[in-house]
């Protein structure tokens, strides 16, 4: 690396660097919520509960074909209003604190925020590192290391963010994904939907319950 690489990559650090600052405290105050904070409880615990049901049904009838569609179509149901619902539960909630933060803002601006600008240097090779991952595990038999595929790179997002904004919830459950998705990485076949609750139920709750711990929230508890 030559002295020209040297400059440029400061350059590109200090950028980062104004670019946090531009976007603190407006997306601190937004993300740092405590209702926000707090919607990772319910979440968290609803995501436990379907993994674990699902990993009871599998466990009884021994496959996922052999489980009867009864059974499938609601576990499929269950996924969808969790997963649709949660969407769209979060985007009305960040945007209506953003019109609240500060008069213009919607979600996309918080969007941009967050994901946009020199993280975008960061969050677009995770999000290849995550499509690429997805594809590896179904191209190989083994479509459950999507799991904990997703959950180490997610890992680096939640990090980011946490650094980002200093709030210490989104680093606790960066490092909690991290970990138990290395983990999962040795046993996950086993019991796969019990790892997913273990990862992502869990990542929610450690990220409901560190939040809410912390005394200090500013204008957005």
């Amino acid at each position: 690396m030559d002295e020209s690489e040297l400059e440029r990559l400061a350059a590109e650090v200090e950028e980062i660097k104004r670019a946090v600052k531009r976007n603190d405290p407006f997306v601190r105050e937004v993300i740092g919520s405590r209702f926000f904070v707090a919607l990772g409880l319910p979440f968290g615990l609803l995501i436990v509960a379907f993994c674990v049901g699902a990993q009871l049904l599998l466990a009884r009838y021994g496959s996922i074909a052999a489980i009867p569609p009864g059974w499938k179509a609601a576990g499929w149901a269950a996924l969808a209003v969790l997963v649709i619902g949660g969407g769209i539960l979060k985007w009305g909630f960040l945007d209506t604190r953003a019109r609240k933060v500060q008069e213009g803002a919607t979600f996309m601006t918080v969007f941009r925020g967050v994901y946009g600008g020199p993280f975008f240097h960061l969050n677009l090779p995770v999000v290849v590192c995550m499509v690429v991952a997805t594809a590896f595990a179904v191209a190989v038999g083994h479509p459950w290391y999507i799991v904990p595929g997703i959950g180490i790179f997610f890992a680096f997002t939640s990090n980011a963010l946490g650094l980002a904004t200093g709030r210490p919830e989104y680093l606790a459950t960066g490092w909690y994904c991290l970990a138990t998705s290395l983990a999962s990485l040795f046993f996950l076949e086993a019991a796969p939907l019990v790892w997913s609750a273990v990862i992502w139920g869990g990542c929610l709750l450690v990220f409901g319950l560190v939040g809410l711990a912390v005394k200090d929230r500013g204008e957005g508890a």
